[in-house]
Formats: C-alpha cells, sequence, structure tokens
C-alpha cells in the first residue's frame, strides 16, 4: 500500500486551492469532493486499523 507525503498534498493541495478559489468555481463541487475525500479517508483509515491491529 503507498504512502501518501503529508508535506506534498499541504504544499501542492494548498497552490491548487488558491488557484481554484480565485477562479468563480462552483462551490459545491468542492464541498463535494472535500466530503468524499473525507469519507474515503475515514472509512479507509478504520478499516486499515481495524484490519492491521484488531485481528491480532
Amino acid at each position: 500500500m503507498p504512502v501518501i507525503d503529508t508535506r506534498v498534498l499541504s504544499q501542492e493541495l494548498g497552490e491548487h486551492l488558491n488557484v481554484l478559489m480565485a477562479r468563480s468555481v462552483d462551490h459545491r463541487a468542492l464541498e463535494t469532493l472535500a466530503v468524499v475525500l473525507t469519507i474515503v479517508f475515514g472509512v479507509g483509515g478504520y478499516m486499515y486499523y481495524a484490519i492491521k491491529y484488531q485481528s491480532k
């Protein structure tokens, strides 16, 4: 499973979000994307924790 480098995410995500916010982008799409990513990483993180630590 690949590891996500949080430094890259925090730097590049901030730059991309600044560009998106500067343009007149429909913010519902950005909010939907944020909710989807939160759900995916939240559920995925819990599943990873449950499989790795609770199955011992």
